[in-house]
């Protein structure tokens, strides 16, 4: 798994349920199609195994510096990614939303080199940018005649 030339990254989402699909759904409504974006999906009742089974196959030809999107923090996903990550060069972040694939489709694209470490601090702080009580938010805007 891995493959070790700097191809183009990949884009890697694993949710409980249907959110990586659905996330990817979203963005494409946004952006148009994205390439070489890979969901997975732990589905009630399947078993963790059958996820690393189908994504240690998926993945075997997946760019060092490939980006993975987990949807929560100490889930099975999350757990699975550890087991599978811990052995590759990827960017692994946690808290998966649309603004965060949004981001990562568009840090892929500005220099294919990026550390992985970088491109999970800026993919965390994007997540931390895009979480905001927006009454508070309209509030203070309205005062200050400024943008969102």
């Amino acid at each position: 798994m891995g493959n070790s030339n700097k191809r183009e990254p990949w884009i890697i989402l694993v949710s409980h349920g249907h959110m990586a699909k659905e996330v990817l759904a979203s963005a494409e409504m946004i952006m148009g199609k994205l390439k070489e974006v890979k969901t997975f999906s732990l589905i009630e009742g399947e078993s963790p195994e059958k996820l690393i089974h189908q994504m240690m196959a998926s993945l075997r030809d997946a760019p060092e510096n490939s980006i993975i999107l987990v949807d929560l923090l100490g889930g099975t996903p999350s757990n699975v990614i550890s087991k599978i990550a811990s052995q590759h060069d990827y960017a692994v972040v946690t808290g998966l939303n649309l603004g965060m694939l949004i981001e990562a489709e568009m840090l892929r694209y500005q220099n294919k080199d990026n550390d992985p470490r970088q491109v999970a601090e800026k993919l965390v702080e994007s997540g931390k940018k895009g979480i905001v009580d927006l009454k508070k938010r309209l509030a203070e805007t309205s005062i200050e005649e400024g943008e969102l």
